[in-house]
């Protein structure tokens, strides 16, 4: 539903105040597609490809098109047109009070990757700016906690100064991703930087710089190194945007973004008000799959830690979750990997719980969330050479990550179970480090403290332990 209209995509009609308006099959494509961007700008190529698949048809068949839905729609109530064009790039149709499922149950962060800016005076480099771009909308597309604009409108944009906030209206984007090369004899640098398209604020850059020859696999550690740390930053936006809220305007997605910035913190009371948010959310959308997938490792973590208010219902409703998401997944490695850890950790159902997990760690490699749950599951399942791997390839890719200290703490699970208690001690300090305030983290450093001999520091950290989880 958008204003006054209703369009069913089942049949393509659409009504006015329920009395049905003649609308023809192209029309009908062509608002479907606008529709489905939620807002967002699409580019005339996607159009054209929607709206005749398969077939070579001239521009100016879809400006006919448009001209034609514009004159069926009318002008809306401030009389602005419902359809605006978007100079050299496409169409976007105006649906910011629009209401229905596709609003309410894909809510994501629009993200748009601009083309690198060549800064070497070389155009032979050109190819090398351009082909960082195409990989980092490959690789981020394959991430589901936000949507990422083709490469066809990011690219209208090359070549052209345009500030980032007209860029963020353009496109109905929320964030860029946005660099520079630079060549220096064999040497290159390439400069990345993540904006929020509202204020123009920087959230995060980082130079990289690698050897001519070297080039292709400079690329690829550029997209990987990116795709790691933006997921997290657009995440920590969006929690950070929700808490300039008033709590009157608060709608499932906000509640699914505060509940998720609660679901993994360790101090008392945390997980239960993470459960009561998202049981709200669900309440108000309960076809949202990330918010599920949040509700899922919730119930999961109240199971494993033991904490208050953990029962046996609780574990029967996180398993329910956990099913759920599995059949909900999809796509989405983030919602396949939730699903996989908890149906092993709370149903003990470890061959299917492991090809989840297997299968969303090869769906999103680069997803720290997808690589640190993927751990923790082939753990619980006793495939501890599998565990390490991803725990330590998640490691690699973001030391730095908000929810490190349980990638930590695992891995210092693993080297008890190896024999390798200094290790194991070295990486239970280090998730201390971040967060002192997670009980099983203490338990690495009783264990890991008794094995190396040293029994007045267990001693010391079993006390603290049972203070913090009596």
């Amino acid at each position: 539903m958008f204003g006054r209209f209703a369009f069913a995509r089942d049949n393509g009609t659409l009504t006015l105040e329920g009395k049905r308006i003649a609308l023809g099959g192209r029309s009908s494509g062509l608002l479907a597609a606008l529709l489905d961007a939620r807002g967002s700008v699409v580019s005339k190529s996607d159009l054209m490809e929607r709206v005749w698949p398969g077939a070579t048809v001239e521009e100016g068949n879809l400006t006919v098109q448009v001209a034609a839905l514009r004159k069926v729609l009318g002008q809306r109530a401030d009389h602005s047109e419902w359809i605006v064009t978007v100079a050299r790039i496409g169409y976007r149709l105006c649906i910011e009070d629009a209401v229905g499922p596709r609003e309410v149950s894909s809510p994501l962060p629009p993200l748009v990757v601009l083309p690198f800016h060549n800064l070497s005076g070389e155009h032979a480099q050109d190819y090398f700016a351009d082909g960082i771009v195409d990989d980092l909308i490959i690789a981020l597309s394959r991430f589901k906690t936000f949507a990422v604009i083709s490469r066809t409108s990011s690219f209208a944009y090359k070549g052209r100064a345009v500030d980032v906030r007209e860029i963020g209206r353009e496109l109905g984007v929320r964030y860029l991703l946005e660099g520079s090369i630079r060549r220096s004899g064999n040497r290159l640098r390439v400069t990345a930087q993540l904006v929020d398209a509202t204020t123009a604020g920087h959230l995060w850059a980082q130079n990289y710089d690698g050897a001519l020859e070297d080039v292709f696999d400079m690329q690829d550690r550029i997209t990987e190194s990116v795709v790691s740390i933006v997921e997290p930053m657009i995440k920590r936006a969006e929690i950070d945007r929700t808490r300039l809220k008033p709590p009157t305007s608060l709608d499932a997605y906000d509640l699914y973004l505060q509940a998720m910035a609660l679901v993994l913190k360790t101090e008392p009371g945390a997980t239960l008000r993470a459960i009561e948010l998202i049981e709200r959310s669900l309440a108000l959308d309960p076809n949202f799959p990330p918010a599920i997938a949040i509700a899922t490792i919730a119930y999961t973590s109240l199971y494993d830690r033991q904490m208050p208010g953990a029962t046996e219902e609780t574990r029967s409703k996180g398993l329910e979750y956990a099913r759920i998401a599995l059949a909900a997944a999809g796509n989405d490695a983030n919602v396949r990997v939730t699903g996989g850890i908890s149906v092993i950790m709370l149903g003990g159902e470890y061959e299917s719980g492991l090809a989840a997990i297997r299968q969303a760690a090869a769906e999103n490699p680069n997803s720290v969330q997808v690589l640190g749950y993927a751990g923790v599951g082939a753990l619980w399942a006793s495939k501890v050479e599998e565990a390490e791997g991803y725990l330590l390839r998640a490691v690699r890719l973001n030391p730095n990550d908000y929810v490190s200290h349980w990638t930590l703490t695992r891995l210092a699970h693993i080297r008890i179970l190896q024999g390798r208690f200094e290790e194991a001690l070295d990486w239970a300090s280090r998730a201390y480090a971040v967060s002192p305030s997670n009980a099983i983290t203490h338990s690495m450093l009783v264990a890991a403290n008794a094995f190396l001999g040293r029994l007045e520091e267990a001693a010391r950290w079993a006390e603290a332990l049972r203070k913090m989880s009596p």
